[in-house]
């Protein structure tokens, strides 16, 4: 990568500071949203598995570093390059040349960018207990809802199956719903 990189590093754990002064300092406070409302932990039966919370740390860091990182400014006003570092527990996981190369592409599929993640392990790391609600229904299946026609007509498909397991749809929107073959049901109010 060259001198018109963009270079963001995604804050872990007390100390955890970028190699030098070329990489930019994000992390969770950037994603301006309620951490409860993203994680849902409190829905979940159990503690969340570190692979998972990696996985969702480093779209985090992805989805903020394409927020940040402007199109201006690069010769074909478009192509960006962007090196991020995160940090994960599964370091072993995430440092494999087959993840990271899917990864990257990926990015690179989604964003039109060239990408380059680097992983490094997660110091201080703590598991939050999941607090489990047996009066609420499980989702059995969950699918992304755009709103657009290719996830709605999804929804719609899924809802008329002979399946009576709810399907949770999650959107980007402060709103979300369980579809099962008796309707959508709007979830309880600690979701929002």
């Amino acid at each position: 990568m060259t001198g018109s990189d963009h270079f963001l590093w995604w804050r872990g754990h007390r100390g955890d500071r970028p190699r030098d002064d070329r990489w930019m300092e994000i992390g969770k406070e950037s994603f301006q949203e309620r951490e409860r409302r993203i994680t849902g932990r409190h829905h979940l039966p159990g503690p969340v598995p570190d692979w998972a919370e990696d996985l969702f740390r480093v779209a985090r860091a992805a989805f903020i570093a394409d927020k940040y990182v402007r199109r201006t400014g690069v010769r074909d006003r478009w192509t960006r390059r962007i090196s991020l570092a995160v940090p994960v527990t599964e370091h072993e996981r995430w440092g494999n040349a087959a993840v990271r190369t899917h990864l990257t592409a990926l990015l690179q599929v989604l964003t039109g960018d060239l990408w380059n993640v680097d992983f490094r392990p997660l110091t201080g790391h703590y598991v939050e207990e999941a607090l489990v609600s047996s009066d609420e229904p499980r989702a059995s299946e969950v699918a992304l809802f755009s709103g657009g026609l290719d996830s709605l007509s999804w929804a719609a498909t899924r809802s008329r199956a002979d399946d009576s397991r709810p399907l949770l749809l999650v959107s980007s929107a402060r709103s979300a719903c369980c579809v099962s073959s008796s309707g959508c049901t709007r979830p309880s109010s600690s979701w929002t």
